[in-house]
């Protein structure tokens, strides 16, 4: 009975062990997310300042938009993909920021890379708001833009970056603009 009682004794002392050291995982875990958060994931993303100079493509309205098209001016350049999760769940927030933007037609670029997904929901929620880029030239001013990951977001300033993050929210925070209209309403 001595050894039953040991042994059980032994399992408990173990099993409170998994746990206080679970708690302490979990406790690391949600600092390391709060931090996370905070700095933003700033990985792959131009520092700013850095000049951007894109690469000679065409919109859907077979418009140029190269060097000198990103260096006038103040733009907006959303880079979006058609398998991209985060892309879906961000676009209503980004089509209602890009809708308020300055003169967004001509001063917002967005390009929607790859094929089938969710790339006609894409196109289309931002056709009309944006100067569009889509197909084969979409991957090289993706290519072009040194672009890593998606969503991303670039307020350009005369073709310097000021402005480079992958989340809506960072964007509205960083620029000191919200998004308007229902979408920014989370509706």
């Amino acid at each position: 009975m001595a050894y039953l009682a040991a042994a059980v004794a032994v399992v408990g002392a173990l099993g409170l062990l998994n746990l206080l050291l679970t708690l302490a995982v979990i406790r690391k875990l949600r600092d390391h997310t709060v931090r996370l958060s905070a700095a933003g994931n700033q990985e792959g993303l131009p520092a700013p300042g850095t000049v951007v100079s894109g690469a000679q493509v065409h919109d859907e309205e077979g418009r140029s938009i190269d060097a000198d098209w990103m260096t006038r001016g103040a733009k907006l350049v959303v880079l979006m993909s058609a398998t991209c999760s985060a892309c879906m769940e961000q676009l209503p927030r980004a089509a209602a920021y890009v809708a308020g933007f300055a003169g967004a037609a001509d001063s917002v670029l967005a390009v929607v890379v790859g094929e089938g997904g969710h790339r006609d929901e894409i196109v289309g929620r931002l056709h009309g708001l944006t100067t569009l880029v889509h197909g084969p030239d979409a991957q090289l001013m993706a290519d072009a833009l040194g672009n890593e990951g998606y969503p991303t977001y670039y307020v350009l300033d005369e073709g310097r970056v000021r402005v480079a993050t992958h989340s809506v929210s960072q964007l509205t925070a960083r620029t000191g603009r919200e998004a308007v209209g229902a979408a920014a309403a989370g509706r």
